[in-house]
Order: C-alpha cells, then sequence, then structure tokens
C-alpha cells in the first residue's frame, strides 16, 4: 500500500496505520520521502523509519522518489537541480534499508534539438543516476508515463514499457528496471498483460491502479468494473518471474475521514488477497 493514502499523517504514522490494517508491505511515498528529506537531521530521521519498520515487521521494498522532478528538462540548470534532488532521495532509500526507488523519466522543456535531443539527454540522466544508485545498492525503477510521444525524429520514445526497455537496454546498467503503471497504460490503451510481458525480467515494482479511461483516477481495481481482465494482469506479472510486492498506488480514495480510510484499506487488502490467491473469475463480457 501506498503510504500517501493518509498523506495527512506523519511518515511514522501512516506505516503505523497501514501495518495496523493488516497491509504487510508499503511503498514509501514521495510525500513521506519529502518529509524525511526536508527534516534537519535527516540521516537519523531515515534511520529511525527503518527502525520503526522493522518493529512493526512492516517490509518496505520501494520508495516514489520525488515526483515533480524532471531530471531530463531541456534547461540545464532545472535538470542538474532537480537530478541533485533524486541523488539525496537515492541516499535516503539506501539508509532505510529501500531497495527500489520508482522514478519517473521526465524530458520536458523545448529542446533545441528536438525529441532526438530530449531522448538523448534523458538517456545520459539516467545513466549517471544509475551510477549513483548502484554505488548505494539501490536500482531505480523507471515509470512507464502518460502522454509522451517522441515525434517523427524519435518515434521510439512513447513512454511505454517497450521504450523503457530500449532505454535500459542501451544505458546497459543492472540498477535500472521498470514500474508497471497499470492506471497509466489503461489510459495510453496499452494491454497491461503486454505490458507486463515486455517488462519481463526488467521488472521491479508495481504501481497497481484503476481508472475508466478518462483520467488517471488511481482507484481500487474493479472500481470501473471489468474493463481490465485483473486475473490475466496477475498471472502475467508472475508469469515473467516477478517476486515483489502488488503495490496499490490509489490517491484517488483519498480525502475521506481517517476511520472510513481504514475501512476502505481492509476492503482493497481483501480484494487483493482474492485476487492473488486466484479466486476472482474472468471478467464478464458486456
Amino acid at each position: 500500500m501506498w503510504t500517501s493514502i493518509f498523506y495527512e499523517l506523519s511518515p511514522e504514522d501512516a506505516l503505523r496505520r497501514i501495518r495496523g490494517i493488516g497491509w504487510p508491505a508499503v511503498e514509501l511515498s514521495t510525500e513521506h520521502l519529502v518529509a524525511i528529506r526536508e527534516d534537519p537531521d535527516a540521516l537519523a530521521r531515515a534511520r529511525a523509519v527503518r527502525k520503526l519498520a522493522n518493529a512493526l515487521d512492516l517490509h518496505m521494498p520501494q520508495a516514489h522518489i520525488t515526483i515533480h522532478v524532471d531530471v531530463a528538462n531541456a534547461e540545464e540548470d532545472r535538470r542538474r537541480r532537480d537530478q541533485a534532488v533524486v541523488r539525496r532521495d537515492v541516499e535516503l532509500l539506501a539508509e532505510m534499508g529501500i531497495p527500489v526507488g520508482v522514478l519517473h523519466c521526465g524530458g520536458g522543456g523545448e529542446h533545441p534539438g528536438g525529441a532526438r535531443e530530449a531522448y538523448q539527454i534523458r538517456m545520459a540522466a539516467m545513466a549517471e543516476l544509475a551510477d549513483h544508485a548502484h554505488r548505494l545498492g539501490v536500482r531505480l525503477a523507471l515509470e512507464n508515463g502518460t502522454g509522451a510521444r517522441g515525434g517523427d525524429d524519435d518515434p521510439e520514445w512513447d513512454g511505454s514499457v517497450r521504450a523503457l526497455r530500449t532505454l535500459i537496454g542501451r544505458i546497459g546498467s543492472p540498477a535500472l528496471g521498470i514500474c508497471l503503471d497499470t492506471g497509466h497504460a489503461i489510459l495510453e490503451k496499452w494491454d497491461n498483460v503486454e505490458a507486463a510481458r515486455v517488462a519481463g525480467d526488467l521488472l521491479i515494482a508495481l504501481h497497481i491502479a484503476d481508472n475508466d479511461g478518462s483520467g488517471d483516477q488511481h482507484r481500487i481495481p474493479f472500481a470501473y468494473g471489468t474493463q481490465v481482465d485483473w486475473p490475466a494482469v496477475v498471472a502475467a506479472i508472475r508469469e515473467v518471474g516477478y517476486d515483489g510486492p502488488f503495490n496499490l498506488e490509489i490517491p484517488g480514495e483519498r480525502g475521506r475521514p481517517l476511520e472510513i480510510l481504514d475501512a476502505l484499506l481492509r476492503y482493497a487488502l481483501e480484494v487483493c488477497n482474492k485476487l492473488l490467491a486466484g479466486e476472482v473469475g474472468p471478467p464478464t463480457r458486456r
């Protein structure tokens, strides 16, 4: 469970509440990672969070690196500043014993050299950050995005899992992998079963979320009926050997009283348990 479901709580209180509901693992969200990073004694805070998670018997296999960074922005000052933020985030992940950080590829702004230049800057940024992460024992899970198109001079880059696999292959760093965001794939009309298979051995993180195709609503699986064959998605994830958490990224469920969120998370846990146990049938065709 993404800890930002309780974004109004401190990182520590969010961990306690999620574990108390019964979730065995969390993705430390951007909001909570930033809270730790901005602490005057960030390293001590990170160590305390790790100690708390261990005491709670709560697994922290991944974190979302600061969302609003663009490490491949056209403006050099901006991308260098944002890359420094990512490097610091990775250092904190290492301190907390979190092995995977989910990262957006970026590439915004007007690149004088067009999409080809944007791609080269993106590749250079990922290579540099991968080297830093590798030294610290952390892997970066590059997340498939939405609305990214390379243009005629770079048709390969569309932010898809296939494009990520190509990018990672060109860089050749063992520190890089893929985070499959099912909600983004739905929006882009990419089949999630195929996406999981294309990710293959590079699949190291998941952002599981549902939407109705009109926007990235970030809801619990089955929130919009049976438009996604979730049992087939689970089967494909297992088929490629993924053994990490079935992580829900569902900020669209926020904005409720804490007591109602508690009930919602119990329901979400039951949905996941039934889905992963094979107790959910194929979608009903309408």
